[in-house]
C-alpha cells in the first residue's frame, strides 16, 4: 500500500465525514422546522397573561425571528467579506463553492 492509496483513503474519509455532518445537520434542521410547526396546532402552556392576541403574540415572535436572521445574515456576509480581504485565495474557494451549491440547487 502505497502513498496514493492512503491519500485516497483519507480523503474519501474527510469527504464521507463532512457529507455525513452535512446530511445530519439537515436532518436536524428538518425535525426542528416539524417541531416548529406543528407546535402551532398543539395546545400550549400559559405561562402569563398578556393584553395581546396569540395572532399579535405570534407575530412579534416572527418580526424578532425575522430580524434575527437579517443580523445572523449580516454577520456572515461579514465575515466572508473579511476572509475574502485577508485571505483571498481561501476567500474565493469559498464564494466558488457558495456558487457552485446555488447553480447546482436553482439551476
Amino acid at each position: 500500500m502505497g502513498t496514493d492509496y492512503w491519500s485516497g483513503f483519507v480523503a474519501g474519509a474527510v469527504v464521507c465525514a463532512v457529507v455525513g455532518i452535512f446530511i445530519l445537520w439537515l436532518w436536524k434542521f428538518y425535525q426542528a422546522w416539524v417541531r416548529a410547526w406543528q407546535a402551532l396546532n398543539k395546545p400550549q402552556v400559559v405561562v402569563h397573561t398578556t393584553g395581546q392576541t396569540p395572532m399579535q403574540v405570534y407575530r412579534a415572535a416572527m418580526l424578532a425571528r425575522a430580524r434575527m436572521t437579517c443580523l445572523q445574515t449580516v454577520v456572515i456576509l461579514c465575515l466572508l467579506g473579511l476572509l475574502v480581504i485577508w485571505q483571498p485565495g481561501i476567500g474565493g474557494w469559498v464564494l466558488d463553492a457558495i456558487a457552485g451549491i446555488f447553480s447546482l440547487l436553482l439551476g
